[in-house]
């Protein structure tokens, strides 16, 4: 089983869906919470397996649209629809990097995707006629160590519409990239 799960509003403006994806097999099991409780509203298998997950992150688009997951064999991106709570159209984007478990986190204006993976940042653009081919790097660690290493881990979006990352372990650190909705290095990573 699987705890990387997350939740976006139901096209009715009341409800909750909420999607739990698991690695092998690669389904999801959904979940719409109302007013009368949970309930359980069965699996969807779609897309390529990860037979083991280490270190992983989910996140729906702020609009609910996509959903988004950084897995042990790279990202994925599906439509998702918020009336019916299906997933369609899957995109596996796989990626060479030494960390798989940074985080995915999208713009508070849901066009751009941030992948963090420790030791870079990167931009995708969902408005790009190639979005696979629309990454751009905003920023990469530089090494800095408050004690241990400061890399880019577990992004979230702040309710005054910033990004903020954690790093790893007991460090005393926050990144912040403090306009989201830029493209490229406007979106301004500190």
């Amino acid at each position: 089983p699987s705890v990387y799960l997350t939740a976006t509003r139901h096209a009715n403006g009341r409800d909750w869906w909420v999607l739990v994806p698991r690695s092998y097999p690669p389904d999801f099991h959904l979940f719409l919470l109302d007013p009368s409780g949970i309930h359980y509203q069965g699996t969807q298998t779609l897309g390529d397996s990860a037979k083991y997950v280490f270190a992983a992150h989910t996140c729906f688009s702020a609009d609910g649209s996509k959903f988004i997951k950084n897995w042990g064999s790279g990202l994925y991106v599906y439509d998702f629809d918020r009336c019916s709570g299906q997933l369609s159209n899957p995109i596996h984007l796989p990626y060479d990097s030494t960390y798989i478990g940074g985080g995915v986190v999208t713009s508070p204006n849901s066009r751009f995707l941030y992948l963090f993976n420790f030791t870079q940042i990167w931009q995708y653009d969902f408005w790009a006629t190639d979005f696979a081919g629309s990454r751009q790097t905003v920023a990469v660690h530089d090494g800095f160590l408050s004690p241990f290493e400061t890399g880019f881990f577990q992004p979230m979006v702040a309710p005054n519409g910033k990004i903020y990352s954690i790093s790893s372990s007991t460090n005393n650190i926050l990144h912040v990239i403090h306009h989201p909705d830029e493209p490229g290095l406007a979106c301004g990573v500190e």
